[in-house]
């Protein structure tokens, strides 16, 4: 008996991958009663009910799971937890193309037959809702690398920090999410700088923003085979260089 994905556990990096897999097999259950043209008309009197199920599942795992992920992306990558994410998102990735491919395939033998017409609009609709989630995925991806660069140049400039003055410690960083922003500053707090005059917290601003540009002429130079695209998914933002202007605050 099919029915609808319905997440009856609290979500844990410990069991995302269950969760994942729960998910998939759930929706491919349903998606099974649809394949191809003889389910489609074996399986009619459900037609609504299925699609029903679809959308609850679809609903269920971008609430319960997905914004989850949105919520704790930055946590999971200080915790260093991003190649397990990665995997399951690139699981349910393929599971979207897999679904689209359903869909587009019951989409032409609607449009071949009037008894079948008035289920086009509502496989269009299931199509809109995957692409929306493709489109959720690559953000979490962009999201995922932005937070990685911060880490990543946050304590690469604490240990430039600690060269220059043993007392200069670097507190804590914090930058804006916003994707559009050119030249997008890391923000950094130390109590240090509270005891220095403002040209002094100046120069060390434009000499820490220097080694972050240097920093970023490295990772342009990155092989592009390190990392390869996954089919609609980019992973350009492991060679971009989100941060290359520091300031104190």
């Amino acid at each position: 008996m099919v029915a609808a994905f319905t997440l009856t556990s609290t979500l844990m990096i410990s069991n995302l991958s269950a969760v994942a897999s729960e998910y998939i097999n759930c929706e491919k259950e349903i998606i099974n009663q649809i394949e191809n043209k003889s389910k489609i008309i074996e399986n009619k009197k459900d037609l609504d009910l299925l699609i029903s199920y679809l959308e609850k599942s679809y609903e269920e795992f971008d609430l319960k799971v997905m914004n989850h992920l949105f919520q704790n992306y930055q946590e999971l990558v200080r915790e260093n937890k991003t190649t397990l994410v990665g995997t399951n998102l690139a699981l349910v990735a393929s599971h979207i193309d897999y679904k689209n491919k359903i869909y587009n395939e019951a989409i032409k033998f609607f449009r071949k037959d009037k008894e079948f017409q008035s289920y086009k609009i509502k496989f269009n609709q299931l199509v809109e809702t995957n692409n929306d989630m493709k489109e959720k995925i690559q953000r979490l991806i962009d999201l995922t690398f932005m937070e990685m660069e911060a880490k990543n140049s946050f304590k690469a400039l604490q240990l430039l920090a600690f060269a220059k003055n043993k007392e200069f410690v670097l507190d804590s960083y914090w930058y804006n999410v916003e994707f559009d922003r050119k030249d997008k500053p890391l923000f950094i707090a130390s109590k240090y700088v509270e005891n220095i005059d403002i040209d002094q917290i100046y120069e060390i601003e434009n000499s820490f923003s220097e080694f972050l540009k240097e920093n970023a002429i490295f990772k342009s130079n990155i092989p592009d085979n390190i990392l390869q695209n996954v089919n609609i998914y980019n992973f350009n933002s492991l060679k971009k260089s989100i941060f290359i202007i520091l300031c104190f605050i």
